[in-house]
């Protein structure tokens, strides 16, 4: 196991800064999410720490070995930095038995037939494949050829893990439940991991931190509840889960806590990410889950709080719960809750004090 270390990463194609100087640092054992939509420079940034791609400028050490170094031109080939990278598609030999499949990157190393044998047997009891190991890749199922391509990055003991949104070819449930073995597996190899995915559930279940990417750019680095619960920008708190937006002007300040009076003439209490002004525009991101309805004019839902008018526009019945869009003084918001409500019902909504988060409107 290694400590990564990333520093001012930049990779350029043309006039497309794909990468734009990328920092951070990754502990041994840890794992870090790499997370963001298309296009936002998260696989770019994969690539760059597998060899698949030259960076244009930057740093990359694996512990105390620099295999990137722009300023002292130190490039490291793919094939000398002892990456385990596990792609979307499992890109399994076919025509190769499961026991082939991992005994091929042994062979390209040398080891030897005996060392090869006990690695193998290892790794598929490792994954709980130990009973397939004479199948070949189509007689499994995908969640099947998942923990084999995954076993067979780990049979030649890398020294860091990279995993490509592995489980996208997943189905829903299967995803599911890949999550909860990909986790506990990490967790007992201890092996430094770097996950690259836009399913933001994955980078929650699965991360010790998560990176999340945007134009090239890491806008915020932290824990899976630091990103969820205090977002530093607009972008992350609506990627991150999702967020109605409220514009507004701050009224006062005190400490972290802002009071924003919204276009309605009702304030809201808000946590305040950077510091605010009395009189700056701002705009309010409230969580679905803090908006909690009741029929009409319904009463205040506790001591400190916001009592807002809404009207249902639409309802999507989704089994354990409902989820709702709600028109609240032209600003529609998205809701679940187990209540049931009629589409064009008039209700009233509340948001408990510190329910919701503040930014500054050119944010």
């Amino acid at each position: 196991m290694v400590d990564l270390v990333v520093d001012k990463l930049i990779r350029r194609y043309g006039a497309l800064q794909a990468i734009d100087d990328v920092s951070f640092t990754v502990k041994s054992g840890e794992f870090l999410t790499l997370l963001g939509p298309s296009g936002c420079g998260k696989s770019t940034t994969l690539g760059a720490l597998a060899g698949l791609d030259k960076p244009t400028e930057g740093l990359i050490k694996f512990g105390d070995r620099t295999i990137f170094d722009s300023k002292k031109n130190i490039y490291v080939s793919a094939e000398a930095r002892n990456c385990g990278l596990v792609f979307q598609s499992y890109a399994l030999w076919p025509h190769m038995t499961i026991e082939q499949n991992l005994a091929f990157p042994l062979k390209l190393r040398k080891v030897g037939s005996a060392e090869r044998t006990r690695r193998i047997q290892e790794v598929l009891t490792l994954v709980e494949m130990q009973d397939y190991a004479q199948r070949y890749p189509n007689q499994l199922s995908g969640g099947q050829q998942q923990r084999v391509a995954l076993a067979r990055t780990l049979v030649y003991q890398p020294s860091i893990l990279l995993l490509d949104e592995p489980l996208s070819n997943l189905d829903a449930k299967l995803r599911d439940k890949a999550r909860i073995w990909l986790s506990e597996l990490q967790a007992q190899v201890k092996l430094t991991t770097i996950y690259v995915t836009h399913d933001q559930s994955e980078a929650l279940a699965l991360s010790d931190r998560i990176a999340v990417m945007n134009k090239g750019k890491i806008v915020q680095l932290g824990t899976p509840h630091e990103i969820y619960s205090r977002p530093a920008d607009p972008f992350v708190a609506d990627f991150i889960g999702t967020s109605t937006f409220f514009p507004g002007r701050v009224q006062s300040v005190s400490g972290e806590c802002a009071t924003i009076a919204l276009a309605s003439g009702k304030t809201i209490a808000a946590k305040s990410v950077k510091a605010l002004r009395a009189g700056a525009d701002v705009v309010v991101a409230v969580r679905p889950e803090n908006l909690r309805l009741s029929a009409g004019q319904g009463a205040r839902m506790g001591d400190q709080g916001t009592l807002l008018n809404g009207r249902i526009v639409s309802r999507s019945y989704l089994g354990a719960t409902n989820q709702y869009l709600v028109n609240i003084d032209g600003v529609v918001a998205k809701t679940e809750t187990p209540e049931d409500f009629s589409v064009d019902t008039d209700v009233s909504v509340w948001i408990p004090a510190h329910g919701s988060v503040v930014f500054a409107k050119d944010s």
